[in-house]
């Protein structure tokens, strides 16, 4: 590999596109790119601007384009990086969105720049005929933009108008490499687990062929240490103890149910809900359970914690919760959560002992067989999995330690793609030199 290449293969575009949410709340990205940083790497991660990022990412630059939507994203992207003149050793596109991104960025280069997919979400079954139903709908979009008309509807299609330039790529992009097989610039997939790595492969054809690494959606290290944060922070009675559930109230259940397991817990127990979602159920559930919040049975909090702060509240509960809601086996993306789901490795790597529904593919087999915690069948059941973890619970936390750092600690996973994609950056190089 030529000195100017093997530059070149020291900086890493990273294109990750989301609305609304904290970049550091996904460590499947913050940790790949910390990897890549102490090894050296210039790691450039280019966002859009909803997204908002509470902490710097040490060692790497955020660049945030203007815009919201995917066609201001894509196209932004590839504009900033052709006015620029930026080049890069590799693209790791977090969506399909840097799939786009990297495939217009390629197509008039005689040297690819290779990609990487990694695959935070099991979205785009069916992807080519949903985008073009959305590109037809982004037309009538374009036919009604005349009317200023404040109805759901007209705010959907006008929505799909903002994007039509994206869809209209998106089709042509995924045409060419799932159709027609121009996917040599991809040169692996990363995903969080095997099983979800069989249901990427039944998404895109190119992954089949193609080597697909394994990266649990967890954390670095193992801490069994705990924390009065709650209390300080909260002013949760420091006699209570906290059962937490974090997370988008939205995926958790249905209307009120969690909320109402503080009707059934214990008085030395506070439902502790961290969480963000439909703002309306959340004051409604503050005005229902108001003789619980006053009497420290439940306590809501809304508000945006950094990395260390929430760190800091999972060491200060007793008993996590990871809940979603039972949706059948047709949502893959949820169904097969496996080790893609952030709050439960989040659980585990702070030691503490994990309550997560049966209906989740593996979870039930998962958390008895290594007897972590329970696997109810309901909400209902959840007081019941208190009390069987309350007897067992030093015998438990300890089986979390084991389990944790046997099967979860990232490091391992990310020393090991780490060593294997330079490796492989190294052979695509110097094969295109020749």
């Amino acid at each position: 590999m030529s000195p100017e290449n093997s530059v070149i293969n020291k900086k890493i575009a990273v294109f990750f596109f989301e609305n609304n949410r904290d970049i550091n709340s996904y460590p499947y990205i913050l940790n790949v790119v910390d990897t890549f940083v102490k090894h050296s790497y210039q790691v450039d991660i280019y966002i859009n601007s909803s997204i908002t990022f509470s902490e710097k990412i040490q060692g790497a630059n955020l660049i945030t384009l203007a815009g919201e939507t995917f066609s201001d994203y894509v196209f932004n992207a590839v504009d900033h990086l052709k006015d620029n003149s930026l080049e890069y050793g590799c693209f790791f596109a977090y969506t399909f969105e840097g799939i786009v991104i990297s495939y217009l960025l390629n197509k008039a280069k005689k040297i690819p720049t290779p990609a990487v997919y990694f695959s935070l979400e099991l979205i785009y079954n069916n992807f080519f005929l949903k985008t073009i139903i959305k590109f037809l709908l982004s037309l009538a979009g374009k036919l009604l933009s005349a009317f200023n008309f404040d109805h759901y509807l007209l705010k959907k299609l006008s929505f799909y108008n903002k994007n039509r330039r994206y869809y209209m790529s998106a089709l042509e992009v995924y045409a060419k490499i799932e159709f027609f097989k121009n996917n040599s610039f991809i040169i692996a997939s990363v995903i969080q687990d095997e099983l979800r790595g069989a249901i990427l492969k039944q998404e895109f054809n190119f992954t089949k062929d193609k080597d697909i690494y394994y990266i649990p959606n967890s954390y670095i290290g193992f801490t069994g240490q705990s924390s009065n944060y709650a209390s300080r922070k909260f002013n949760i009675p420091e006699s209570k103890k906290i059962i937490l559930y974090s997370g988008a109230l939205f995926l958790g259940s249905e209307e009120n149910e969690l909320f109402e397991l503080s009707n059934k817990i214990g008085d030395e127990y506070v439902l502790f809900f961290n969480i963000y979602g439909d703002e309306k159920i959340i004051k409604k559930a503050r005005e229902d359970y108001r003789g619980q919040i006053e009497n420290h049975k439940l306590y809501i909090n809304t508000a945006n914690l950094n990395i260390a702060e929430y760190d800091e509240l999972v060491k200060s509960s007793h008993i996590c919760i990871a809940w979603y809601k039972n949706v059948g086996a047709e949502c893959k993306n949820i169904y097969y959560m496996g080790l893609s789901s952030g709050k439960l490795t989040k659980y585990l790597s702070c030691g503490k002992p994990v309550i997560a529904p049966e209906y989740i593919y593996g979870y039930k087999k998962m958390i008895e067989e290594n007897f972590i915690g329970a696997a109810p069948a309901s909400v209902d059941e959840i007081n019941n999995s208190l009390e069987m973890i309350e007897l067992n619970y030093l015998k438990i936390k300890k089986n979390v330690e084991n389990f944790y750092k046997e099967k979860l600690d990232c490091a391992v996973f990310l020393n090991d793609f780490y060593l294997k994609l330079e490796n492989k950056l190294e052979n695509f190089y110097s094969r295109s030199e020749k």
